[in-house]
Parts: structure tokens; C-alpha cells; sequence
């Protein structure tokens, strides 16, 4: 590393959170890895692990050295008789999922993007559609993690002492605050087949119907068009491998169907949204748009639930108690209808709701304890008519005991958060255990724990 290193800029995915480090480091063995924090921690410089840089949040922000993990990337050891695997954390998912296919075992449930890293996917609890599963830590079996000292710690999800138990449920959703994952070990099962089914219905045909779906289906996505009256559901059921074929036609189908929703998206069509908004309602678009979704095929399981993003983006998304939803689902309809008819936001693209299974570890995990129904607002021009819309939003959802996506946007205080979180002083005693100088600390970091009940991280 550099004893004068130059200033470098830095931005994530979507290009909407930029940062200046000092440094960019890449390390390709665990003793770099542990060389860099080593140093780090000597010279008392802040530093951060990044990965895909998916993240619509500053969690991976940092004004010291920036690790960047794309060299970390193997696969250490698969077991195919337990079907355990451990990777290091720099992988990209879509790189694991092509190992996973060439020995016959899956995950149970995924997300809709493989571009993440699988660090990245552990440390801000990622999840899929699946009520049956967790977010990614509820598949986690190790984490192997360098912490301020340079140390590699070995966590597993069975320590048989209080310590060991609560650096794992620490490590899991701790958005690198805790330090950097060299490796995970996860759990897999055998490869199947799912069957994706996708049909439209009118919206208060639904409403009152989220769980029990969730509940039929192995995946289940809802896109709600509240103006509209409409709701587009996806739904994935595993079958065994290799009983029909893959089906074309469909896909390319739901190609035009999103292309034709991310029509609503960009800055440049801000000035048409009106427009826009009244060919969105008309009966024969809204027909041409329901025969293009109503589809169904059967794929791998590791592309029933992939999105191809046509363009980028960020979002906001919480994750509600699925007891909650119609609640919050009544809520944020109710300001969505107020806004557009006052004129001052119009509304052109879906609330994406995504049914998750309780994780039953992970301190800051979104779906701690607890049955999740995600719901997902993607942002649209971001113009001031508009934050004012998601900041609206976003009280609605709290008030149903909603909890931030760490990965994602918010506008929420430290206080906020943390109430919704009964163990975050567990988790604020590991990283003053592992982290007393803070060097893992960034903004973000201090943004949520700032009114916690421990001292301030540094």
C-alpha cells in the first residue's frame, strides 16, 4: 500500500451514492486480506470491504482504503454427499450458481439478481420469495471473519458457548460493521426445476390474500398497480428435474412486459408521466400488458426468480410482519391515491411485495423472528414531489412495525430503526468487542447506531 495514496472516487451500482477512499486494495489471498486490515488497524485508517457495489445504500462507503474483494472469489471446498460448500465472500453468485449446476445441488431460495457477491448477500441479508426460508444468513453454517487485529475468526451457527453464539448472530446482517468475511460455508440441497407461473387479477381480488398465497407456492412475487386497480403474480413451485421443456416464448414476452414498465422510470420522460399515466389506464394498453405477463414455463432453479434489469436503478424496501401487510398495504395505497390526486406525484410503477421466511439467528437480520413480507418501492425521477412521496411512504410502513432493508435507501433516524431491533445492544457489545477503534466504522455505520443505547460507535 501506499504511504501517500492519491484520492480515488468511488460509486455503486445504480450511481446513486458516491465516496472518495484513499486507497483501493485487491487482495488475493487470506494473508493480503489480513495484511491490509493489519495495517489499517496500525496506521488507525478507516477501511471497508465492497463487492458488486449493488448495494442503494452508503453501507459499503468509507474515506480510508476500499477492499476490493473481486480477486477472493474461489470455491475452497464442496462436500457432494452433505452438500455443504464453503466459497470465499468475493464470489458473484451467478458464478456459484454455475458450480451448483455442474454438481446437481441448489440453493432453496434465491434473489432476483446474481450479480451480487456472496458476502454481500450475507452481510445485508439478501432473501428471496420463499415463506418457507429466511433471507441468505438462515442457509449460513460458517463465516470465516477478519476483524480489526488481522485475526480470521471462525463462526458456526452451532457454537456451544454465549460468545461464540452471538459473534454469529452479530456476523450475520452486520453490513461489514463488524469486519471483512474471508469466507461462508453454506448449507445446499439438491437441484430441481420450478415451475414459474405468472397470471394478472384485479387488485382487490388480493388484497386480503398475500399470506395464504405466499403460503401455497414454493415463490411468490406480487406486482401492485394501486391507480390501476391491477395486481401481476408470479409464482414458482419446485418440481423435479427435467419434466418439460424450457419455454421461449414466454420469456420473451415478459422481456416486453418489463421493458415496457421501465418505459416509467427514467428522468427524461419526467415531463410525460401525465401522459404516460393516462395510456397506462386506457383498457387496451392494460389488456396488452396483462396477455404479455399471463405466462408459464418451467427453468432451472436458478433462473425462475432472475430479473435482467434493463436499466439501472434504486429503491427503497421494508420488511413488514406478514401479519401486517394488508395493514401497511391499505396505507400506503391510501397516500399513494391522496398524492396523485392532488396532483403532486403520480405513481407510474409497481409496489413489489416479496413474502420471506423468519430467520431464527441474526441480531439485525430484517426478518429476525418473524414471518416478512418485503415491500419493494422503486424510485422513479427522485424529483422533490417525489422524496416527499417516499418519505410519506416510508412513515406508513413504519408505523406497522416496519424494518429498513440495509442494502437499500431510507430516510429513517438512528432511533427508528434501532427500536424494531430488541437485540441491537447485543450486537453493538460484539463490535466494540472486535472492533475497538473503529476502523470498520463509516457513516452509515454511525447513522444507525447514533441514538443507541451503548456509546456512540466512534
Amino acid at each position: 500500500m501506499d504511504s501517500k495514496p492519491k484520492v480515488n472516487r468511488k460509486t455503486n451500482w445504480a450511481g446513486n451514492e458516491t465516496w472518495c477512499c484513499q486507497e483501493t486494495v485487491c487482495p488475493a489471498s487470506l494473508q493480503e486480506l489480513q495484511d491490509c486490515v493489519r495495517y489499517s488497524e496500525k496506521h488507525n485508517i478507516k477501511i471497508k470491504a465492497i463487492g458488486a457495489a449493488h448495494s442503494f445504500s452508503d453501507c459499503a462507503a468509507t474515506s480510508g482504503i476500499q477492499i476490493d474483494l473481486k480477486h477472493l472469489n474461489k470455491i475452497i471446498s464442496f462436500n457432494p454427499r452433505t452438500k455443504v460448500i464453503e466459497a470465499e465472500a468475493g464470489i458473484r453468485l451467478k458464478d456459484l450458481y454455475l458450480f451448483f449446476n455442474n454438481n446437481n445441488v441448489a440453493l432453496p431460495s434465491i434473489p432476483n439478481v446474481d450479480e451480487i457477491t456472496l458476502g454481500g448477500a450475507i452481510s445485508n441479508a439478501t432473501h428471496g420469495t420463499n415463506i418457507f426460508y429466511g433471507t441468505y444468513s438462515s442457509l449460513v453454517r460458517e463465516i470465516k471473519l477478519v476483524t480489526a487485529n488481522g485475526e480470521m475468526l471462525q463462526l458456526q451457527d452451532d457454537a456451544r458457548n454465549t460468545k461464540g453464539q452471538q459473534r454469529f448472530e452479530a456476523a450475520l446482517a452486520s453490513f461489514g460493521a463488524l469486519g471483512i468475511f474471508y469466507s461462508i460455508t453454506l448449507k445446499l440441497e439438491e437441484s430441481y426445476d420450478v415451475l414459474v407461473q405468472r397470471y394478472s387479477t384485479a387488485l382487490k381480488d388480493i388484497n386480503d390474500e398475500i399470506e395464504s398465497l405466499a403460503r401455497k407456492h414454493d415463490g411468490v412475487q406480487f406486482m401492485l398497480f394501486p391507480l390501476q386497480g391491477l395486481a401481476f403474480i408470479k409464482t414458482q413451485d419446485k418440481i423435479r428435474c427435467g419434466l418439460q421443456p424450457y419455454s421461449k416464448q414466454s420469456i420473451r414476452s415478459i422481456w416486453v412486459f418489463e421493458s415496457i414498465l421501465w418505459m416509467f422510470k427514467p428522468k427524461r420522460w419526467q415531463l410525460l408521466t401525465k401522459l404516460f399515466q393516462k395510456v397506462f389506464n386506457s383498457k387496451i394498453f392494460l389488456s396488452i400488458l396483462r396477455k404479455l405477463y399471463n405466462s408459464s414455463n418451467v427453468t432451472n432453479w436458478s433462473d425462475g426468480e432472475l430479473s435482467r434489469h434493463k436499466s439501472r436503478f434504486f429503491n427503497m424496501e421494508y420488511a413488514i410482519p406478514i401479519s401486517r401487510v394488508k395493514e401497511a398495504l391499505d396505507a400506503i395505497f391510501h397516500t399513494t391515491q391522496e398524492f396523485n390526486h392532488t396532483g403532486a406525484y403520480i405513481r407510474c410503477l409497481p409496489f413489489i411485495l416479496r413474502p420471506v421466511g423468519a430467520d431464527t439467528l441474526g441480531f439485525l437480520s430484517p426478518t429476525y423472528q418473524r414471518d416478512t413480507c418485503y415491500i419493494d418501492i422503486l424510485f422513479q425521477a427522485a424529483d422533490s414531489n417525489e422524496i416527499s412521496f417516499y418519505a410519506q411512504l416510508e412513515k406508513d410502513l413504519l408505523r406497522v412495525d416496519g424494518r429498513v432493508s440495509w442494502s437499500r435507501k431510507f430516510f429513517a433516524s438512528s432511533e427508528d430503526i434501532l427500536q424494531r431491533y430488541s437485540h441491537h445492544t447485543k450486537f453493538l457489545d460484539v463490535m466494540e468487542e472486535l472492533d475497538p477503534k473503529g476502523i470498520f466504522v463509516n457513516s452509515f455505520v454511525s447513522r444507525i447506531f447514533e441514538s443507541g443505547s451503548k456509546q456512540s460507535p466512534h
